[in-house]
């Protein structure tokens, strides 16, 4: 469908790569102005790891491609009930959704009650070694100075945080098993890119170091960076 819109609005000379620039933007602006919400909620909960939710976002484009957000939407409604053609649509969506979120594991004994098996199993799949990035820098610059004033230092092998760590494993197998998906953010980036420290302002520490992350995979492996 994307395709077929893009042909459309090439055909109209219209350049369909900015509106899509755009759509991605405002959605990824959403989660960063309510993530403190998010993260309030889940202070009433035991564990903030176990949780996903589907949303769907509304947005309208005039003639000359420019967005507009409407709304998004908690909880969308899959049914095809209403309409028909749009089952395998809703049947992929679901089937990317519990690949990536891992309700529907990849592999054998990832969810064994085994401990041995269970580790063995994670680590196949994310290992420490997935982990590592931006090894001239860590070499050169940080030298296992965990406290330097150079953010990229606490990505290093010596200086990452249990927290940090959990979450970048998330985050690896989240890009092996995420289907027909796209992060949101950190947004599209190129391998060598300049880091924009200006952008990282409006981040909080954790998001900081994810985006840095990110650029280190890019610059390690193109289908990183998007």
């Amino acid at each position: 469908m994307k395709d077929a819109f893009d042909i459309y609005a090439t055909s109209k000379g219209l350049n369909p790569a900015k509106m899509w620039e755009d759509v991605q933007k405002a959605i990824a602006g959403i989660f960063q102005l309510k993530e403190h919400h998010v993260i309030d909620a889940l202070k009433n909960y035991p564990s903030s790891d176990n949780f996903f939710e589907l949303m769907r976002v509304d947005l309208v484009v005039d003639e000359d491609l420019k967005v507009y957000l409407l709304e998004a939407n908690m909880s969308p409604n899959l049914s095809s009930a209403h309409y028909p053609p749009n089952q395998l649509l809703y049947e992929q969506v679901l089937y990317n959704l519990f690949g990536l979120t891992g309700v529907a594991d990849h592999l054998k004994g990832y969810n064994s009650t085994n401990v041995k098996e269970q580790t063995a199993a994670k680590n196949m799949v994310t290992a420490d070694k997935n982990l590592a990035v931006w090894g001239h820098e860590c070499d050169t610059f940080c030298k296992g100075n965990c406290e330097s004033s150079l953010l990229i230092c606490k990505l290093c092998r010596p200086c990452i945080d249990p927290d940090l760590k959990s979450s970048l494993k998330r985050a690896h197998k989240e890009f092996l098993h995420r289907g027909d998906f796209r992060r949101l953010a950190p947004p599209p980036m190129l391998p060598g890119d300049q880091v924009d420290y200006k952008y990282l302002e409006n981040l909080n520490e954790a998001n900081k170091l994810q985006h840095l992350w990110y650029q280190g995979k890019c610059n390690i492996d193109s289908t990183w960076c998007t």
